[in-house]
């Protein structure tokens, strides 16, 4: 949704419009908008591919990780780690 955001605590923050997820065995291609915040820690592959890679809006992503709900708003986020890669190379700029 808009370009990632890197925070003073070492943190990436992406807000990601769902274009499909899944659950377990379970998969769903998104018909209407869904969105979830990524929030990569320090340490993390997810965090390395951040570093080295400008994420903006319109980059396509694929990522897992844990989902939790967070105390700092009303929504969603998933910390992706290991798991995490950009799809489309075309749609990186440096």
């Amino acid at each position: 949704m808009q370009d990632a955001q890197h925070s003073t605590d070492g943190f990436w923050t992406l807000d990601v419009r769902l274009e499909a997820f899944a659950i377990g065995t379970s998969s769903v291609n998104s018909g209407t908008d869904r969105f979830i915040r990524a929030e990569v820690e320090p340490g993390t592959k997810a965090r390395d591919v951040c570093a080295e890679t400008r994420i903006l809006a319109e980059t396509r992503i694929a990522f897992a990780g844990a989902v939790v709900v967070d105390t700092d708003g009303p929504f969603l986020e998933m910390h992706p780690e290991e798991e995490f890669r950009v799809v489309d190379e075309d749609s990186r700029r440096s």
